[in-house]
């Protein structure tokens, strides 16, 4: 694949690749879940198997993330984690605020639902296989953007991340949230908008769920 897509090109790539998740991620779960307690584990698997297609996909660009990986922390690393650790910071600060003002996120309450009791399998889907899907679907493609604005080509695909945690919105109040997805957003992608490495956006992703995670474990 060449970096040879026009930003609504690149969007719809994007999408189709999200459409394509949610496919594999439905029909997995339906074929494999006859059994209530193999629910989890049918969920990580197809997961997997949407990660193993995607690589196959977009193999060459994550072969050269990972031999780049070393380098762009040596030279951007600290960088990241700082613009990263920041963007986060203020995104939990917003998020309280809404809480305390009354204004809760449907989407962070169905995921406190479901790890309450969360299994393993259910965990792991959540903190890796899961995290890395998002990082194919909502900013791999756009390596292959070749809109010469990358400050635009971030927003605009931190937007599209934001968005997407406001499909179980059912009130215009709740649409506030859209700010701390978007800080949130920032934060994680910040590593890939300053050196086109994939791993260094999902590696914060990972980071940012696996903490959440404790959290609502603990």
């Amino acid at each position: 694949m060449t970096k040879e897509s026009n930003l609504f090109i690149t969007f719809l790539k994007s999408f189709g690749s999200y459409i394509i998740y949610i496919l594999v991620l439905g029909f997995g779960v339906e074929v494999l879940s006859k059994n209530n307690n193999l629910k989890d584990y049918a969920q990580l698997l197809s997961g997997l198997v949407f990660v193993v297609l995607a690589y196959s996909i977009y193999r060459k660009k994550i072969n050269e993330s990972f031999k780049n990986l070393l380098k762009d922390i040596k030279s951007d690393g600290f960088r990241v984690f700082i613009m990263s650790f920041l963007f986060i910071v203020l995104e939990i600060v917003v998020f309280k605020i809404l809480t305390l003002c009354g204004i809760n996120s449907p989407n962070q309450i169905e995921s406190m639902r479901e790890l309450k009791n969360a299994t393993i399998p259910l965990i792991i889907y959540y903190t890796l296989i899961g995290t890395i899907s998002e990082e194919i679907c909502f900013r791999l493609p756009y390596a292959y953007c070749n809109n010469k604005n990358k400050l635009v080509t971030y927003i605009f695909y931190s937007v599209v991340f934001a968005s997407i945690h406001l499909l179980l919105t059912s009130s215009l109040l709740e649409l506030l949230y859209v700010i701390p997805y978007l800080l949130l957003s920032f934060g994680i992608g910040y590593g890939f908008y300053k050196t086109d490495n994939i791993l260094l956006s999902t590696i914060v992703h990972i980071i940012n769920n696996s903490l959440g995670i404790m959290l609502i474990l603990l």
